[in-house]
């Protein structure tokens, strides 16, 4: 029975001094005076050190990464979270997709930084004119489809969008998929849910996210894995003979008494997901454990 894990929103802050005059007249600014103010304890690089050494003593077939490991899209933070990957493998045993805070401003989209630093766990170290969609086969019969939600905001906004271009290659690329019957998961940083307030939803929103659900539909999807909020949550839409689960593990490294770190494990047999193992961290001297029973899944 394959199992795949997920991860999210590590947030891996620089090590040692900020390089400062990188965050002159740019969206950094706001976003370091965030760090040093509301966040400065959020996301303790302890954690995520605590979240790998777990993640190695699970008996896991593949771990999947929906985005958010930087705070600025720095290249000291790309530097440091290459580092931390490495510990878990290449791109056989981890895959990823940026987030908004690894898209932060537009000259990390225009140099590829992500894609530079992230190569070898996207698709192989190879540098494709259209990075996104790639596709995997990441456990027998199952396999991934990356794509990047993420794209620069004004301050204050996260809001991200698939765009036409990437959602009609989505069609050539779950022909890559394997054949019927196979188990397919799509990745991505944006959740797909309405969030709180109208303010919040649109603020942080998948702006193209109807028609993107159809292309889903189109692709013949079966998961849909996501971060982005930092709470977890799930949800499903049925069409037809169809079923889409959509599942948001929440922040894997967030230092909270309400949402502590987590992420899932999901047990797939016979060609579909049977159940949502958590693993939370609710202290520092216990670690991550297992969330009491798993979520079995009623097909």
């Amino acid at each position: 029975m394959p199992r795949i894990a997920h991860i999210s929103d590590l947030h891996i802050p620089c090590e040692g001094d900020w390089p400062w005059s990188k965050m002159l007249f740019n969206k950094r600014s706001t976003g370091a005076v965030n760090l040093l103010t509301f966040r400065s304890d959020a996301h303790p690089f302890g954690i995520c050190e605590e979240l790998f050494a777990d993640l190695n003593e699970q008996d896991v077939d593949h771990v999947i990464l929906t985005g958010d490991l930087t705070n600025l899209s720095l290249e000291e933070e790309f530097e440091r979270a290459h580092d931390v990957l490495s510990t878990l493998g290449d791109g056989r045993i981890l895959s990823l997709v940026p987030g908004n805070h690894d898209k932060y401003v537009r000259d990390s989209v225009r140099d590829g930084r992500f894609e530079a630093w992230f190569g070898k766990w996207l698709h192989g170290g190879s540098s494709p004119p259209d990075p996104y969609p790639y596709t995997k086969h990441v456990a027998e019969g199952v396999h991934l489809m990356g794509l990047c939600s993420a794209i620069p905001t004004p301050p204050f906004m996260s809001w991200g969008r698939i765009g036409e271009p990437q959602m009609k290659r989505m069609q050539s690329a779950a022909d890559k998929m394997g054949a019927g019957g196979d188990f397919r998961i799509a990745a991505l940083h944006h959740n797909l849910h309405r969030r709180g307030s109208s303010r919040k939803d649109w603020s942080t929103m998948l702006k193209d996210r109807d028609v993107f659900i159809d292309a889903l539909f189109e692709a013949r999807i079966d998961l849909v894995l996501h971060g982005h909020t930092h709470v977890a949550n799930r949800m499903e839409i049925v069409r037809g003979e169809q079923k889409l689960s959509i599942v948001g593990c929440g922040s894997s490294t967030w230092q909270s008494d309400a949402h502590p770190a987590r992420y899932n494990v999901y047990s797939i047999s016979g060609g579909a997901l049977d159940a949502i193992h958590c693993r939370i961290r609710r202290s520092a001297d216990q670690g991550f454990e297992a969330d009491a029973s798993p979520l079995t899944i009623d097909n």
